[in-house]
């Protein structure tokens, strides 16, 4: 499991057994590179789309 750090503060869980959440933080930053934005699955919000501008730090749990 991976924990998203947003610049606002806020910190989201990237679970890779539920939705099609990626499993490591190099295929995440590859995603966001290639696209510009990563859509994270959340059972609590659902989907979410994180441009690269919102993201803070990517860090392994």
């Amino acid at each position: 499991m991976l924990r998203i750090i947003l610049n606002d503060g806020q910190t989201l869980l990237n679970d890779p057994s539920i939705g099609w959440n990626l499993n490591s933080i190099d295929a995440i930053k590859e995603t966001l590179n290639d696209t510009g934005r990563y859509d994270l699955y959340t059972k609590e919000n659902g989907w979410q789309c994180l441009s690269a501008n919102d993201i803070k730090t990517l860090q392994k749990v």
